[in-house]
């Protein structure tokens, strides 16, 4: 269970913000990307706990980029 909480916050401190020409649109109106990286136990054991967080994970980000006007979020 420590490994669990240890890899969810670290997936939380290790987010990217890149600010990279080939992250960006062509378009006027593009927002940046901020990409959220994310390690998972998606296999083995663990992997029921894993996709719980993987799909958690997807809806906060989905709400995020409904509601947020001045950068788009993925999940990597």
């Amino acid at each position: 269970m420590k490994k669990f909480i240890l890899s969810i916050l670290m997936a939380t401190a290790l987010t990217a913000c890149g600010d990279n020409e080939a992250d960006k649109t062509k378009e006027v109106n593009a927002r940046p990307v901020i990409k959220i990286g994310a390690t998972l136990p998606l296999t083995g054991d663990a992997a029921e706990a894993g996709e719980a967080a993987r799909a958690g994970l997807e809806m906060t980000l989905a709400d995020l980029n409904k509601n947020n006007l001045k950068y788009d979020y993925k999940l990597v």
